[in-house]
């Protein structure tokens, strides 16, 4: 199958076994302490060469804003791009906005 578009692959993880469901295809994730913290993060397929520019984080009211930028470079090949942030357990209730801009 040849990949035409970007598809997003957005996620929260508060489990260590949602994380490992969400990570399964990512070699050596990082280890997190779920009694402190979650995860927000996601990946992206892009069908030509892409790179994680940048990433921020930040409370608006009561919503998590999770923003990346991801920069595409000029190449035909097929990359999937990963991001993830730890985020205080305190704000598990939150709901999260992700803006993804490539």
């Amino acid at each position: 199958m040849q990949l035409t578009k970007q598809e997003e692959y957005p996620f929260t993880a508060k489990t260590q076994e949602e994380y490992a469901s969400k990570t399964a295809c990512i070699a050596n994730p990082p280890e997190i302490d779920f009694s402190t913290h979650y995860i927000i993060g996601g990946s992206v397929n892009v069908p030509r060469c892409a790179e994680l520019q940048d990433q921020n984080l930040r409370l608006v009211g009561d919503k998590l804003v999770y923003q990346v930028h991801i920069d595409q470079l000029d190449c035909q090949a097929l990359s999937m791009v990963h991001f993830m942030v730890t985020v205080p357990i305190s704000y598990k209730d939150k709901e999260v906005d992700f803006q993804i801009e490539y």
